[in-house]
């Protein structure tokens, strides 16, 4: 059964880790309109330092499953071969993560798997380059694919 799971679930389930979380609207304030379109349904963890940014989510499930594919990066990227590719990192992470979920007793619908699944298509060469380019145009006027 999949259960409704909120931000302080979420919380006591990073403190299990030691891996500290934070939230998009909760624990900083996400103010101007590009900030929020960047953490509009996204999230990161940060490697060197071990930790999680979940962004703005009206979803609470998408906000789980994207809390989990961060948590397995935190917990499991060192274990990836060195060669290994950021997509196998990537599609690994999400594949952990729903393991992890599931090892706390919590499952996810279709809708959020096919969201995953989804998520995933975006790490093709093709796709982070777009998003890439997306970014420079923003910052210096033009894609650096050119």
């Amino acid at each position: 059964m999949i259960r409704q799971i909120s931000i302080s679930d979420l919380r006591a389930i990073a403190d299990q880790y030691g891996v500290p979380v934070r939230f998009a609207g909760v624990d900083w304030e996400v103010l101007t309109p590009e900030e929020r379109k960047i953490w509009i349904n996204a999230s990161c963890c940060m490697l060197d330092e071990s930790s999680i940014e979940i962004g703005l989510y009206d979803d609470n499930e998408l906000m789980a499953i994207s809390f989990f594919h961060e948590l397995a990066h935190v917990l499991h990227d060192h274990m990836l071969p060195a060669d290994s590719e950021d997509i196998e990192y990537e599609i690994d992470a999400w594949k952990i993560g729903i393991s992890i979920a599931a090892g706390h007793g919590i499952s996810f619908s279709t809708k959020a798997i096919s969201w995953a699944l989804d998520q995933m298509k975006t790490y093709t060469p093709k796709g982070m380059m777009a998003e890439i380019d997306k970014y420079a145009e923003e910052k210096i006027g033009r894609p650096i694919s050119q």
